[in-house]
């Protein structure tokens, strides 16, 4: 993700004017995740129930690696029209607001972060997580600056911190944050928020200052709609990743076992659930190529003696097609923690799969002519025809037989030693 941070708002102390409003509720909303097309629908509709609540103030709770550059400006623009006073709190300890996070944070007319956390990391990178370099790197650092400067500009925060963090991906604790002048509060939770910002003054769209009025403020916590939720769960690059995977391993083992239809059917939905959460994540085309060649050098492993050569090129493919697969840095897909444990799971599951492959060819032959060699059967009636004078019942099916070793009996309990055309040879069980 191309982040950068921006100073932060306008938040002073004083006292209310006779012409003042009041933000007299909190309405809350919470991200912890990826900023996508989705968060950001929600983080924008939200904003507009607390201005239609009116006397608000918007709180919104942060927790995120960074995300789209186009979904962190669509959620600053809202912030920069926004008609309420709108806080933000990175949160609970341990998280923070990285990349377009920090952006986020740095639009908000309130910026506060939890002890713990941290805020930052903002210098352009490539698509695939490459550096930028020549030309196209100075317009985009340059664009970012802009951006910055204009954020800073609005809302009286640390333009030179901000500069250094698109520059030199420079990242700040909390304590350090608050000193440098890039947030405004260190609060544990959302109550010690409410109540350090309780009387404070904040200028909102572009002239009218509103006065928080916020230590017994009633709080409206709105929830993700459960479409929302779900498809914010499905935009999470790591949970497309594994549902497609998953849905590979299906639709292959389908192909292995025609009609066995359940692993079938689950890997189709795996698969459509994994399209429609690439949807709102770019993706490269070439992660996904270097993925399905993977699975190919897999599958033709257990059909063609490489000597395991297909299982290593299949290695390299998936760890560089999912290296790959993501476009944007900020949401790259966890390599220790996923991608090494999915390439591990998938070449135990494909080399299980080779020798159950490498077992049925060794195992003996239990259909057709060949089938019935070493199958007990018995002597049904005694003939005298072209040398071959008994009629036999073997394996459900009666055939003509010649015997070897002496003359049999009705009833004689018979052993296939050979196939010859439509006439077997046997000779006595004993």
């Amino acid at each position: 993700m191309l982040g950068a941070l921006g100073a932060l708002g306008s938040a002073s102390g004083g006292d209310a004017h006779s012409d003042t409003g009041r933000a007299e509720r909190i309405v809350v909303a919470a991200v912890d995740g990826p900023i996508t097309p989705i968060s950001a629908g929600f983080v924008i509709r939200t904003l507009e129930v607390a201005e239609e609540r009116g006397n608000a103030l918007f709180v919104l709770e942060l927790d995120t690696p960074g995300g789209l550059e186009e979904s962190m400006r669509d959620i600053v623009k809202a912030f920069l029209g926004s008609k309420v006073p709108v806080a933000v709190l990175v949160g609970p300890p341990g998280g923070r607001a990285a990349s377009a996070g920090a952006i986020i944070t740095m639009a908000a007319h309130v910026a506060a972060m939890a002890p713990g956390t941290n805020i930052g990391a903002a210098h352009p990178v490539a698509i695939g997580g490459g550096e930028i370099d020549g030309t196209m790197r100075e317009k985009i650092e340059n664009d970012f600056l802009a951006h910055v400067r204009a954020l800073a500009a609005e809302r009286g925060r640390n333009a030179e911190w901000a500069e250094k963090a698109v520059l030199e991906s420079v990242s700040a604790t909390a304590e350090e944050a608050l000193e440098l002048g890039v947030i405004d509060f260190v609060v544990r939770d959302l109550g010690e928020l409410m109540e350090e910002v309780d009387g404070l003054t904040v200028v909102v769209d572009g002239d009218e200052p509103v006065v928080l009025k916020t230590a017994d403020a009633p709080v409206e916590r709105i929830e993700m709609s459960r479409k929302e939720g779900f498809l914010f769960v499905l935009s999470n690059p790591t949970v497309a990743y594994l549902l497609g995977i998953l849905g590979a391993y299906g639709i292959l083992f389908e192909l292995w076992n025609p009609g066995t239809l359940f692993p079938g059917i689950v890997g189709g939905i795996c698969i459509l659930l994994a399209v429609i959460g690439f949807q709102v994540v770019p993706i490269s085309w070439a992660g996904v190529g270097l993925i399905g060649l993977a699975m190919l050098f897999f599958m033709l492993e257990v059909k063609v003696t490489s000597y395991g050569a297909l299982t290593v090129a299949g290695i390299l493919c998936m760890v560089l097609g999912s290296i790959v697969l993501i476009d944007e840095p900020s949401l790259a897909i966890p390599v220790v923690s996923v991608v090494l444990p999915v390439v591990a799971f998938t070449l135990l599951f494909f080399l299980a799969v080779v020798g159950m492959a490498l077992k049925a060819q060794g195992a003996r032959v239990r259909t057709g002519a060949e089938g019935l060699i070493g199958c007990i059967g018995q002597v049904r009636s005694v003939l005298d025809e072209g040398g071959r004078p008994y009629r036999v019942f073997v394996n459900g099916e009666y055939w003509f037989a010649s015997a070897e070793g002496g003359r049999l009996d009705v009833g004689d309990s018979v052993r296939v030693v050979a196939v010859e055309g439509r006439y077997l040879r046997v000779e006595v069980e004993r």
